[in-house]
């Protein structure tokens, strides 16, 4: 981007009739083209928020502003002019692209002095202060640019300038419905396509203010929407640059010394943020980004049936190979389960993301469901139909006969005295087999069959008879 003078601006609009229409950044932007023309300075605070002021720079107000009532409605109107011997340039405040005020401000050029460079934009108050702005924009735009061509000569200039970035928070007297505050900038993004689509198919000269100032957001207002003064004076150059262009004129750098300077601050800046920007963009490439598609189950922790339709919600990054961190696969926020339970992240689902909460107790309602589809048989309907207790094979039989022994002889060890061989330490064969290791209680059938079952069969530590 190339500076220009004081100098070479009033030489470039020598004689010429510039009209500006738009809403309160355009306002600005004819502030700081009338303030270039007639020396080096910049904007102060005070005057790009005022507005409707009866003059500033030496220029008047010819329509509305304090001359009515002042408001933030949509039939505001402010119309300023400015004027010297050899410039003359109008502003004309719009809240709407096409409407009854449109055309008269049409009529007047159709019946009076034509201009020469025609600078317009109309966007956010056209998507945030009419209801079904879509449809109705893009109407409205085709009545405006077939009635601006139909209404001035081939020989006059006009610039489409898209609208500029918004911020996250906004806040101005335009908005007044404010659940459209956090989807307007996507709003203008996509009116700013429309827009400079149709201006270029109708011939317009279209100027990417947005594309221009993507990586400038630090000159923005904290209210989302305005712009300092050197972003407004760098809108200044850009368009009587582009000016310049469109009539041949070359205008080479005449600055000095320290004005360049000042100058080139704005350019040194925006290209620090331009690779700071890609240079991040290049380090992230390499690694896999959080993205919610890359998310996977996580294997290594054991959460109960009951919540897998939840579980489904939890994730990991590709890039985390030790599964040390889990995701929320709506909205990527990390949880730590060390130590704790899912609960944290139940409560989570629960009160952020209501309807995947929702669907998960339905899934969750459906699986129960389906798993008390046959209805729970009663104990003694269960006990008649399981496999009947086989009483004579040979592994129960000793278990029995050993804890019958145990029982019989008063001794939990199981050791009694063999009346053959008068030798103590009775015990059962199974008990001192490999097939005893292990749980006896496990494999020990119930105290009413042992009690039951005959308990004379036991074996002898030393002669292995039956007693």
């Amino acid at each position: 981007m190339r500076c220009v003078s004081h100098k070479q601006a009033s030489q470039l609009l020598h004689n010429k009739f510039i009209v500006v229409l738009g809403d309160s950044i355009q306002r600005s932007v004819y502030k700081d083209l009338v303030l270039l023309l007639q020396r080096e300075k910049h904007l102060t605070h005070e005057q790009l928020r005022s507005k409707g002021e009866m003059s500033f720079e030496q220029d008047c107000l010819v329509e509305g502003g304090c001359l009515s009532q002042m408001h933030n409605g949509t039939q505001y109107r402010e119309v300023r002019q400015f004027r010297s011997d050899h410039h003359l340039v109008r502003f004309y405040f719009v809240t709407r692209v096409y409407s009854d005020y449109m055309q008269s401000i049409l009529e007047d050029f159709r019946h009076g002095l034509k201009p020469d460079v025609v600078i317009v934009n109309s966007c956010v108050w056209d998507i945030s202060r009419y209801s079904g702005w879509m449809e109705t924009y893009k109407e409205n735009l085709q009545k405006f640019f077939i009635e601006l061509k139909e209404t001035l000569p081939e020989e006059t200039l006009v610039v489409w300038s898209l609208t500029m970035p918004l911020g996250e928070k906004i806040k101005g007297g335009f908005l007044v419905s404010e659940h459209k505050a956090p989807q307007l900038r996507n709003d203008v993004i996509e009116a700013n396509f429309y827009s400079g689509t149709l201006g270029d198919f109708y011939g317009m000269d279209v100027l990417d203010l947005h594309f221009q100032f993507r990586f400038s957001l630090q000159h923005r207002t904290k209210d989302g929407v305005h712009w300092n003064a050197l972003a407004h004076r760098r809108i200044t150059f850009l368009l009587l640059q582009h000016i310049a262009e469109a009539w041949g004129v070359f205008m080479p750098s005449q600055l000095n010394a320290g004005e360049e300077e000042n100058c080139d601050d704005f350019q040194n800046e925006n290209r620090l943020l331009f690779f700071i920007f890609f240079y991040l963009l290049r380090r992230c490439s390499s690694r896999a980004p959080v993205v919610h598609s890359q998310l996977r189950p996580p294997p290594r922790i054991d959460f109960s049936q009951r919540n897998k339709h939840n579980m489904q919600r939890l994730g990991f990054v590709a890039s985390d190979l030790e599964q040390t961190t889990v995701r929320c696969k709506v909205c990527s926020k990390a949880y730590a389960t060390k130590g704790s339970g899912p609960n944290h992240f139940f409560q989570h689902l629960k009160q952020t993301h209501a309807s995947q909460w929702d669907t998960c107790c339905s899934l969750q309602d459906v699986q129960t469901a389906a798993a008390h589809k046959h209805p729970l048989k009663a104990s003694e309907e269960s006990f008649n139909h399981c496999v009947p207790y086989e009483k004579k094979g040979s592994w129960w039989t000793a278990v029995t006969d050993a804890d019958a022994a145990s029982i019989y002889s008063g001794n939990a060890g199981g050791s009694s005295t063999c009346r053959k061989c008068s030798t103590s330490g009775l015990c059962c064969e199974a008990t001192t087999g490999p097939q005893a290791r292990g749980s006896r209680q496990a494999r020990l059938p119930g105290q009413k069959f042992i009690k039951s079952t005959n308990m004379s069969c036991l074996l002898c530590n030393a002669c292995r008879c039956l007693i």
